[in-house]
Protein backbone atom coordinates (compact mmCIF):
# COMPACT_ATOMS: atom_id res chain seq x y z
CA UNK A 1 0.00 0.00 0.00
CA UNK A 2 2.78 2.37 0.83
CA UNK A 3 4.15 1.80 -2.51
CA UNK A 4 1.30 2.43 -4.32
CA UNK A 5 0.83 5.61 -2.36
CA UNK A 6 4.31 6.32 -3.03
CA UNK A 7 4.13 5.52 -6.87
CA UNK A 8 0.24 7.86 -6.86
CA UNK A 9 2.42 10.96 -5.34
CA UNK A 10 5.56 10.41 -7.76
CA UNK A 11 2.66 10.84 -10.71
CA UNK A 12 1.15 13.87 -9.33
CA UNK A 13 4.57 15.09 -8.57
CA UNK A 14 5.41 15.01 -12.21
CA UNK A 15 1.76 16.34 -12.98
CA UNK A 16 2.58 18.99 -11.00
CA UNK A 17 6.23 19.58 -12.39
CA UNK A 18 4.75 19.80 -15.77
CA UNK A 19 1.90 22.13 -15.41
CA UNK A 20 5.08 24.47 -13.02
CA UNK A 21 7.08 24.28 -16.20
CA UNK A 22 4.00 25.30 -18.82
CA UNK A 23 2.83 28.03 -16.60
CA UNK A 24 6.83 29.55 -16.69
CA UNK A 25 6.82 29.11 -20.56
CA UNK A 26 3.41 31.02 -20.12
CA UNK A 27 5.10 33.91 -18.20
CA UNK A 28 8.28 34.33 -20.14
CA UNK A 29 6.09 34.56 -23.21
CA UNK A 30 3.78 37.31 -21.29
CA UNK A 31 7.00 38.93 -20.42
CA UNK A 32 8.57 39.09 -23.48
CA UNK A 33 4.98 40.32 -24.80
CA UNK A 34 5.24 43.24 -22.06
CA UNK A 35 8.62 44.26 -22.60
CA UNK A 36 7.68 44.74 -26.67
CA UNK A 37 3.96 46.29 -25.42
CA UNK A 38 6.43 48.76 -23.10
CA UNK A 39 8.80 49.71 -26.02
CA UNK A 40 6.06 50.39 -28.09
CA UNK A 41 4.39 52.47 -25.38
CA UNK A 42 7.75 54.15 -24.98
CA UNK A 43 8.21 55.40 -28.66
CA UNK A 44 4.88 56.44 -28.75
CA UNK A 45 5.32 59.09 -25.82
CA UNK A 46 8.46 59.88 -27.47
CA UNK A 47 6.64 60.51 -30.76
CA UNK A 48 3.42 62.32 -29.09
CA UNK A 49 6.31 64.57 -26.87
CA UNK A 50 7.94 65.73 -30.34
CA UNK A 51 4.72 66.32 -31.90
CA UNK A 52 3.80 68.77 -29.02
CA UNK A 53 6.93 70.29 -29.08
CA UNK A 54 6.41 71.54 -33.11
CA UNK A 55 2.96 72.12 -32.32
CA UNK A 56 3.82 74.23 -29.23
CA UNK A 57 6.46 75.84 -31.70
CA UNK A 58 3.60 76.64 -34.59
CA UNK A 59 1.32 77.92 -31.91
CA UNK A 60 4.01 79.93 -30.53
CA UNK A 61 5.10 81.48 -33.91
CA UNK A 62 1.30 82.06 -34.85
CA UNK A 63 1.21 84.44 -32.03
CA UNK A 64 3.90 86.25 -32.69
CA UNK A 65 2.86 86.94 -36.14
CA UNK A 66 -0.71 87.65 -34.55
CA UNK A 67 0.91 90.41 -32.31
CA UNK A 68 2.82 91.94 -35.27
CA UNK A 69 0.00 91.84 -37.09
CA UNK A 70 -2.05 93.66 -34.49
CA UNK A 71 0.53 96.37 -33.93
CA UNK A 72 1.11 97.07 -37.46
CA UNK A 73 -2.49 97.42 -37.95
CA UNK A 74 -2.71 99.38 -34.86
CA UNK A 75 0.11 101.95 -35.46
CA UNK A 76 -1.79 102.23 -39.08
CA UNK A 77 -5.04 102.89 -37.43
CA UNK A 78 -3.58 105.47 -34.96
CA UNK A 79 -3.79 108.84 -35.83
CA UNK A 80 -0.58 111.01 -35.30
CA UNK A 81 1.46 113.08 -37.50
CA UNK A 82 5.02 112.53 -38.96
CA UNK A 83 7.65 115.29 -38.82
CA UNK A 84 8.95 115.83 -42.38
CA UNK A 85 11.97 117.70 -41.43
CA UNK A 86 14.19 117.89 -38.02
CA UNK A 87 14.10 121.44 -36.87
CA UNK A 88 17.93 122.34 -36.99
CA UNK A 89 19.19 125.15 -34.60
CA UNK A 90 21.20 128.07 -35.41
CA UNK A 91 24.52 127.49 -36.43
CA UNK A 92 26.47 129.23 -33.72
CA UNK A 93 29.03 127.00 -31.28
CA UNK A 94 27.27 125.25 -27.91
CA UNK A 95 29.23 128.07 -25.71
CA UNK A 96 26.99 131.12 -27.21
CA UNK A 97 23.41 129.19 -26.94
CA UNK A 98 21.54 131.38 -24.81
CA UNK A 99 19.50 128.06 -23.74
CA UNK A 100 16.19 128.86 -25.15
CA UNK A 101 13.78 126.38 -25.99
CA UNK A 102 12.45 125.64 -29.70
CA UNK A 103 9.25 124.07 -29.09
CA UNK A 104 7.15 126.94 -30.42
CA UNK A 105 8.90 126.58 -33.58
CA UNK A 106 8.33 123.39 -34.15
CA UNK A 107 4.86 123.10 -32.76
CA UNK A 108 4.16 126.26 -34.78
CA UNK A 109 5.58 124.51 -37.88
CA UNK A 110 3.27 121.56 -36.94
CA UNK A 111 0.14 124.05 -36.67
CA UNK A 112 1.41 125.04 -40.46
CA UNK A 113 1.15 122.15 -42.02
CA UNK A 114 -1.72 120.82 -40.65
CA UNK A 115 -3.85 123.91 -41.90
CA UNK A 116 -1.94 123.51 -45.94
CA UNK A 117 -3.46 120.32 -45.72
CA UNK A 118 -6.80 120.93 -44.11
CA UNK A 119 -6.93 123.52 -47.13
CA UNK A 120 -6.09 121.08 -49.41
CA UNK A 121 -8.34 118.55 -48.25
CA UNK A 122 -11.51 121.67 -48.17
CA UNK A 123 -10.58 122.76 -51.54
CA UNK A 124 -10.73 118.77 -52.69
CA UNK A 125 -14.11 118.51 -51.31
CA UNK A 126 -15.39 121.23 -52.70
CA UNK A 127 -14.18 120.33 -56.55
CA UNK A 128 -16.10 117.07 -55.60
CA UNK A 129 -18.83 118.57 -54.42
CA UNK A 130 -19.26 120.93 -57.63
CA UNK A 131 -18.62 117.71 -59.76
CA UNK A 132 -22.05 116.41 -57.91
CA UNK A 133 -23.40 119.68 -58.73
CA UNK A 134 -23.21 119.74 -62.43
CA UNK A 135 -25.28 117.28 -63.66
CA UNK A 136 -28.13 119.17 -61.39
CA UNK A 137 -26.33 122.38 -63.10
CA UNK A 138 -26.37 121.03 -67.00
CA UNK A 139 -29.88 119.30 -66.55
CA UNK A 140 -31.70 122.36 -64.59
CA UNK A 141 -29.96 125.29 -65.54
CA UNK A 142 -28.44 125.41 -68.63
CA UNK A 143 -31.14 126.14 -71.96
CA UNK A 144 -29.68 125.77 -75.22
CA UNK A 145 -31.74 125.64 -78.76
CA UNK A 146 -30.19 121.84 -79.31
CA UNK A 147 -33.06 121.44 -76.65
CA UNK A 148 -35.74 121.56 -79.24
CA UNK A 149 -34.93 118.06 -80.18
CA UNK A 150 -37.21 115.42 -78.61
CA UNK A 151 -34.44 113.10 -78.40
CA UNK A 152 -32.38 115.49 -75.83
CA UNK A 153 -35.72 116.35 -74.23
CA UNK A 154 -36.52 112.62 -73.44
CA UNK A 155 -32.85 111.89 -72.72
CA UNK A 156 -33.18 114.89 -70.33
CA UNK A 157 -36.48 113.53 -68.63
CA UNK A 158 -35.09 110.01 -68.63
CA UNK A 159 -31.88 111.11 -66.52
CA UNK A 160 -33.84 113.80 -64.10
CA UNK A 161 -36.42 110.77 -63.15
CA UNK A 162 -36.15 109.59 -59.78
CA UNK A 163 -36.28 106.06 -60.67
CA UNK A 164 -35.13 106.05 -63.94
CA UNK A 165 -38.10 105.59 -65.93
CA UNK A 166 -38.73 108.45 -68.31
CA UNK A 167 -42.00 110.57 -67.55
CA UNK A 168 -44.21 112.69 -69.59
CA UNK A 169 -42.22 116.13 -70.74
CA UNK A 170 -43.12 118.88 -68.34
CA UNK A 171 -43.58 122.19 -70.31
CA UNK A 172 -41.57 125.08 -70.01
CA UNK A 173 -44.01 126.85 -67.29
CA UNK A 174 -43.85 123.90 -65.54
CA UNK A 175 -40.55 123.49 -65.55
CA UNK A 176 -39.77 127.27 -64.68
CA UNK A 177 -42.56 126.92 -61.68
CA UNK A 178 -40.47 123.59 -60.31
CA UNK A 179 -38.08 123.99 -58.13
CA UNK A 180 -34.59 124.40 -59.58
CA UNK A 181 -32.82 123.05 -55.79
CA UNK A 182 -33.79 119.46 -57.28
CA UNK A 183 -31.10 117.19 -58.17
CA UNK A 184 -30.93 114.89 -60.57
CA UNK A 185 -29.31 111.89 -58.13
CA UNK A 186 -30.62 112.56 -54.49
CA UNK A 187 -33.28 115.24 -55.18
CA UNK A 188 -31.91 118.27 -53.13
CA UNK A 189 -28.29 119.72 -53.64
CA UNK A 190 -27.84 120.54 -49.49
CA UNK A 191 -27.57 116.59 -49.30
CA UNK A 192 -24.14 117.34 -50.84
CA UNK A 193 -23.34 119.91 -48.51
CA UNK A 194 -23.57 117.21 -45.27
CA UNK A 195 -20.34 115.11 -44.10
CA UNK A 196 -19.22 112.54 -46.11
CA UNK A 197 -20.12 109.76 -43.91
CA UNK A 198 -24.01 110.41 -43.67
CA UNK A 199 -24.59 111.21 -47.64
CA UNK A 200 -21.87 108.72 -48.97
CA UNK A 201 -24.49 105.86 -49.08
CA UNK A 202 -27.22 108.11 -50.14
CA UNK A 203 -25.33 109.57 -53.06
CA UNK A 204 -23.63 105.82 -53.85
CA UNK A 205 -26.78 104.20 -54.66
CA UNK A 206 -28.35 107.01 -56.58
CA UNK A 207 -25.45 106.85 -58.76
CA UNK A 208 -25.27 103.32 -58.98
CA UNK A 209 -29.35 103.50 -60.09
CA UNK A 210 -29.04 106.06 -62.25
CA UNK A 211 -26.14 104.34 -64.07
CA UNK A 212 -27.94 100.90 -64.45
CA UNK A 213 -30.87 102.73 -65.88
CA UNK A 214 -28.32 104.63 -68.53
CA UNK A 215 -27.34 101.32 -69.79
CA UNK A 216 -31.39 99.74 -70.29
CA UNK A 217 -31.77 103.46 -71.83
CA UNK A 218 -28.73 102.62 -74.18
CA UNK A 219 -29.66 99.29 -74.83
CA UNK A 220 -33.30 100.36 -75.82
CA UNK A 221 -31.92 102.81 -78.34
CA UNK A 222 -29.52 100.15 -80.05
CA UNK A 223 -32.64 97.74 -80.35
CA UNK A 224 -34.77 100.06 -81.52
CA UNK A 225 -31.48 101.48 -83.76
CA UNK A 226 -31.94 97.55 -85.28
CA UNK A 227 -34.99 97.80 -85.48
CA UNK A 228 -35.38 100.92 -87.46
CA UNK A 229 -32.45 99.16 -89.57
CA UNK A 230 -34.27 95.56 -90.41
CA UNK A 231 -37.32 98.09 -91.75
CA UNK A 232 -35.13 100.27 -93.85
CA UNK A 233 -34.09 96.73 -95.40
CA UNK A 234 -37.42 95.76 -95.78
CA UNK A 235 -38.71 99.04 -97.57
CA UNK A 236 -35.97 98.98 -99.94
CA UNK A 237 -36.67 94.94 -100.64
CA UNK A 238 -40.12 96.32 -101.32
CA UNK A 239 -39.34 99.19 -104.17
CA UNK A 240 -37.36 96.63 -105.72
CA UNK A 241 -40.06 94.14 -105.88
CA UNK A 242 -42.47 96.93 -107.29
CA UNK A 243 -40.34 98.18 -109.66
CA UNK A 244 -39.76 94.53 -111.12
CA UNK A 245 -43.22 93.88 -111.08
CA UNK A 246 -44.22 97.13 -113.03
CA UNK A 247 -41.36 96.73 -115.18
CA UNK A 248 -42.28 93.09 -115.99
CA UNK A 249 -45.91 94.17 -116.31
CA UNK A 250 -45.20 96.75 -118.95
CA UNK A 251 -43.26 94.16 -121.07
CA UNK A 252 -45.75 91.70 -120.76
CA UNK A 253 -48.72 94.48 -122.14
CA UNK A 254 -46.09 95.23 -124.96
CA UNK A 255 -46.08 91.68 -125.87
CA UNK A 256 -49.43 91.37 -125.81
CA UNK A 257 -49.80 94.18 -128.33
CA UNK A 258 -47.59 92.98 -130.66
CA UNK A 259 -49.34 89.93 -130.70
CA UNK A 260 -52.68 91.12 -131.27
CA UNK A 261 -51.08 92.95 -134.01
CA UNK A 262 -49.58 89.54 -135.11
CA UNK A 263 -52.82 87.81 -134.81
CA UNK A 264 -55.11 90.80 -136.99
CA UNK A 265 -52.28 90.33 -139.86
CA UNK A 266 -52.36 86.53 -140.20
CA UNK A 267 -53.74 84.82 -143.27
CA UNK A 268 -56.97 83.13 -141.55
CA UNK A 269 -57.95 85.24 -138.53
CA UNK A 270 -60.36 83.07 -136.37
CA UNK A 271 -62.72 84.86 -134.28
CA UNK A 272 -61.46 82.83 -131.12
CA UNK A 273 -58.05 84.12 -131.16
CA UNK A 274 -58.58 88.12 -130.35
CA UNK A 275 -61.00 86.63 -127.72
CA UNK A 276 -58.71 84.82 -126.33
CA UNK A 277 -55.86 87.37 -126.76
CA UNK A 278 -58.27 89.73 -124.54
CA UNK A 279 -59.53 86.78 -122.64
CA UNK A 280 -55.64 86.62 -121.55
CA UNK A 281 -54.48 90.25 -121.47
CA UNK A 282 -57.96 90.36 -119.18
CA UNK A 283 -56.84 87.83 -117.31
CA UNK A 284 -53.09 89.35 -116.76
CA UNK A 285 -54.23 92.59 -115.93
CA UNK A 286 -56.38 91.62 -112.87
CA UNK A 287 -53.69 88.61 -112.08
CA UNK A 288 -51.01 91.58 -111.37
CA UNK A 289 -53.68 93.98 -109.29
CA UNK A 290 -54.26 90.77 -107.20
CA UNK A 291 -50.97 90.80 -106.90
CA UNK A 292 -49.80 94.13 -106.65
CA UNK A 293 -53.12 94.81 -103.79
CA UNK A 294 -51.54 91.73 -102.07
CA UNK A 295 -48.22 93.05 -102.17
CA UNK A 296 -49.35 95.97 -100.43
CA UNK A 297 -50.84 94.17 -98.12
CA UNK A 298 -48.59 91.55 -96.88
CA UNK A 299 -45.65 94.09 -97.06
CA UNK A 300 -43.01 91.26 -97.72
CA UNK A 301 -44.63 88.24 -97.90
CA UNK A 302 -44.29 85.46 -101.23
CA UNK A 303 -41.87 87.87 -103.56
CA UNK A 304 -40.46 84.89 -104.60
CA UNK A 305 -43.84 83.14 -105.74
CA UNK A 306 -44.50 86.30 -107.62
CA UNK A 307 -41.85 86.10 -109.42
CA UNK A 308 -42.64 83.03 -110.20
CA UNK A 309 -45.94 83.98 -111.43
CA UNK A 310 -44.29 86.72 -113.62
CA UNK A 311 -42.07 84.00 -115.11
CA UNK A 312 -44.95 81.80 -116.23
CA UNK A 313 -47.16 85.02 -117.49
CA UNK A 314 -43.64 85.73 -119.63
CA UNK A 315 -43.37 81.83 -120.97
CA UNK A 316 -47.43 82.18 -121.58
CA UNK A 317 -47.03 85.39 -123.83
CA UNK A 318 -44.19 83.80 -126.01
CA UNK A 319 -45.86 80.76 -126.56
CA UNK A 320 -49.43 81.04 -127.56
CA UNK A 321 -51.48 78.20 -128.76
CA UNK A 322 -54.32 78.50 -130.93
CA UNK A 323 -57.10 75.42 -131.83
CA UNK A 324 -56.95 74.94 -135.62
CA UNK A 325 -59.64 72.19 -137.04
CA UNK A 326 -58.92 70.22 -133.40
CA UNK A 327 -55.32 70.52 -133.41
CA UNK A 328 -53.52 72.82 -131.16
CA UNK A 329 -51.01 74.97 -133.01
CA UNK A 330 -48.03 76.51 -131.75
CA UNK A 331 -46.75 80.05 -132.73
CA UNK A 332 -43.97 81.08 -131.65
CA UNK A 333 -43.31 85.01 -131.40
CA UNK A 334 -39.32 86.31 -131.47
CA UNK A 335 -39.43 89.29 -128.59
CA UNK A 336 -36.91 90.95 -127.48
CA UNK A 337 -36.38 90.09 -123.96
CA UNK A 338 -34.22 92.60 -121.34
CA UNK A 339 -32.48 89.61 -119.08
CA UNK A 340 -32.36 92.85 -115.83
CA UNK A 341 -36.09 93.07 -116.05
CA UNK A 342 -36.56 90.68 -113.29
CA UNK A 343 -33.40 89.60 -111.68
CA UNK A 344 -35.10 86.59 -109.27
CA UNK A 345 -31.71 84.85 -108.77
CA UNK A 346 -30.63 88.03 -106.87
CA UNK A 347 -33.87 88.23 -105.10
CA UNK A 348 -33.76 84.77 -103.98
Amino acid sequence: RLLSDISRLEAKVERLDGQIQAKDREIATITRTEAKNKAALKAQIEKLQLERDEFQKMVIGNQERLNQVLMEKKKESRSGMEIMNLLQKEGRPRGTWNGKKTDNDFYKKIVDAYEVKNQELIAENADLRALLRSMQVVWAHEEKPVEASVGLVDMRDFLNAPNGLPNQSPTPSERAESNPSQSPLVGRTDVFDLPFHMARDQIEESLRAKMTSIKERMGQLQDAQKEAEVTSEATERELELEAQLVEARSIIQEQASIMSKHLAKSDRPRESAPAESEFCGGCWESIFRDLLSARGSARLGAHIGVEMVVVMMMAFSINLFIVDGGRPKVRHINMPLRPKALPWRESL
